[in-house]
């Protein structure tokens, strides 16, 4: 199977690049992979055996129209729903004031609700150690307790997937899927 990276036709791909951290060289491989219900998307992955540094990049071929997608998570079960996150998609979730951009740093998810939850978790966890205002702990605190509380069963909350490339998908016949 081929691959274009910067306009240069491919095939899996295996090869030295500096490393970021120590300078040293550190093996870099590339390929495509087909996923089901996604397309075919490339992996990339980075490693040093100098200083252990290692990445995982994913990225689409694929591009579609602007969508939004509107998941009510209800109760347990709607954990178990499989989420597909683009790199260009935005997740909101307002009833925790919640909206988290895409970065250059972004890269495809494919998880469920409750693995989503969970990284939304973790990245007010991470915003909270930062945070210097006791009030705006306690506010990380909270939001993490509410996402705790849907994960349990006992909050009611709105996934919102705001996708310019079209390539997010929430497979679950509850979702509201429009363009956008």
């Amino acid at each position: 199977m081929c691959f274009c990276i910067l306009g240069v036709l491919m095939e899996n791909s295996n090869s030295k690049i500096e490393c970021p951290v120590c300078h040293k060289f550190m093996d870099f491989t590339a390929f495509p992979y087909n996923t089901p219900n996604y397309g075919e998307i490339l992996i990339m992955i980075i490693s040093c055996p100098s200083c252990n540094y290692k990445d995982v990049s994913i990225t689409s071929f694929k591009s579609s129209n602007p969508k939004r997608i509107i998941f009510k998570v209800e109760n347990k079960d709607d954990l178990f729903v499989r989420v597909i996150k683009s790199e260009a998609c935005t997740v909101s979730i307002p009833e925790l004031n919640i909206v988290i951009e895409p970065c250059s740093k972004s890269q495809i998810m494919v998880t469920n609700i409750e693995g989503l939850l969970n990284w939304i978790k973790d990245l007010i966890l991470e915003a909270k150690v930062i945070l210097e205002s006791d009030e705006g702990k306690l506010k990380c605190l909270e939001i993490v307790r509410k996402i705790d509380d849907t994960i349990n069963g006992r909050y009611i909350l709105t996934i919102i997937l705001e996708d310019t490339s079209g390539n997010s998908i929430l497979l679950s016949d509850k979702a509201n899927v429009e363009d956008y």
